[in-house]
């Protein structure tokens, strides 16, 4: 009995003591809420020009702000800081630390402004052809402020802002070289500035050929190459047989059968770009019948040769001499002519196939090419590379003419002198006299 009732006590003290326990527990738990300064409605990301915003604050006391840099302010209005910007000017982006402090705690906020953006013609270079246009460039521009340009320091060049967009008027360049000029370009306190290359003028008729074709009647397009925008015309010609136009932007060439047995030419002349010309030449032949042939041989102070012109039995050309001493050893010279443009190479160090007897010995003939500097002297040099260049010019008679200069193997401060016959065993260093020579050449064919 006792030791039942014992267990009866225990049992209650033992479920007093957890309902102790717990009431303790419940005591000690806060249920108030706690204020916590939190930021909302956070709009404070700028371009970059000046303007406004503004971030909200959770908190339950006063709120104060302060930006630590002078382009960016920060007020407070209750629960609002508001937060301006000025105008940032530079390329670059910048940002503020605005520290916000509220119920004895604080935290920051973070304005952030984008850099300018004011660029013409994305940044490149503006190039244009050498016709005289109204050129309207774009410009990138992030700010707010209208935009000028200052006046242009050429006279080739005028520069004026509309809708936002800058106009480069330019005027013909007229000069085959490139020009160029800065246009510099104002918003406020920020500027900017773009380069404007010009290229210069060409005018290229026949890919810069003469136009060189046979006996035949001949009605053809050729090919005209300036740049875009440069118009032209061409003037009637002056020849009975020839006829010009512009056809869809190329020179139409209409020639007739030439049957005169000489040699022709002529010249289209060409007026571009308003007040520009050039001469384009016209050349109709046929080479064989028309320009090989009899011609005579000026050179020194008015002495003369009679040389032919002819295919050799493997239709090669050469020069015959048919008069003189050296005609009279039945001399030859091998040329090498391309018909194309009309020019004739004649070699150094040219074994001939005629020979010259001196003293009981007989020698080998041979070309020598001489060129002489500003003061006279006469130089040659073991090269077989070396030569003497003709161009053939034909007048409006047919009168055919072969100029002669020295080629690329001596510099330009060199001129031809002319051509030396000397004999010898050969080559250039076989040479051991000279038999004759040609200063000043030039072939005449009436």
């Amino acid at each position: 009995m006792k030791k039942t009732a014992f267990y009866i006590i225990l049992l209650a003290l033992t479920g007093m003591m957890t309902s102790l326990c717990s009431c303790s527990n419940d005591n000690d738990v806060d249920y108030t809420p706690k204020e916590t300064l939190k930021l909302q409605n956070y709009d404070l990301l700028f371009d970059c020009y000046a303007s406004q915003g503004s971030v909200s604050v959770q908190a339950s006391g006063p709120v104060t702000a302060v930006a630590e840099q002078p382009w960016c302010t920060a007020t407070v209005s209750g629960n609002t800081v508001n937060v301006s910007v000025t105008d940032n000017n530079s390329a670059e982006g910048r940002s503020c630390k605005i520290t916000i402090k509220a119920d004895g705690k604080d935290v920051v906020a973070i304005a952030q402004q984008k850099g300018l953006v004011f660029v013409a013609n994305n940044g490149d270079i503006y190039e244009v052809n050498a016709a005289a246009e109204d050129h309207v460039i774009d410009i990138a521009y992030s700010g707010n402020k209208d935009m000028s340009v200052e006046p242009s320091d050429v006279d080739w060049a005028e520069f004026y802002m509309k809708d936002g967009k800058l106009h480069a008027k330019l005027k013909l360049n007229s000069d085959k070289n490139m020009r160029q000029t800065e246009a510099k370009i104002k918003a406020g306190d920020a500027t900017s500035k773009i380069t404007i290359r010009q290229g210069g003028l060409f005018f290229i008729v026949n890919d810069g050929k003469d136009f060189i074709v046979n006996d035949d009647a001949v009605s053809t397009n050729l090919s005209v190459e300036t740049p875009q925008g440069i118009t032209y015309t061409v003037a009637p010609s002056t020849a009975d047989w020839a006829k010009f136009s512009i056809v869809d932007g190329k020179l139409h060439v209409d020639l007739s059968e030439n049957t005169s047995g000489k040699p022709r030419q002529t010249e289209a002349i060409i007026t571009y770009a308003g007040e520009l010309t050039t001469k384009f030449s016209i050349q109709q032949a046929d080479f064989d019948k028309d320009i090989l042939g009899t011609y005579t041989l000026q050179y020194g102070s008015g002495s003369t040769r009679t040389v032919k012109m002819e295919r050799g039995e493997e239709g090669q050309f050469l020069w015959r001499f048919l008069d003189g001493g050296i005609g009279d050893l039945g001399t030859t010279i091998p040329v090498y002519i391309d018909q194309s443009t009309n020019t004739m190479t004649v070699y150094s160090n040219v074994d001939l196939n005629a020979t010259y007897e001196k003293n009981g010995i007989t020698y080998k003939l041979t070309t020598r090419i001489l060129y002489q500097n500003s003061a006279g002297s006469l130089y040659s040099k073991n090269s077989d590379k070396l030569a003497m260049i003709g161009t053939l010019d034909v007048d409006k008679d047919g009168k055919c003419t072969w100029s002669f200069v020295v080629n690329d193997q001596v510099t330009s401060t060199y001129k031809l002198y002319g051509l030396r016959i000397g004999y010898g065993t050969g080559g250039y260093t076989g040479w051991v006299g000279s038999y004759t020579t040609f200063a000043n050449p030039v072939l005449v064919k009436e």
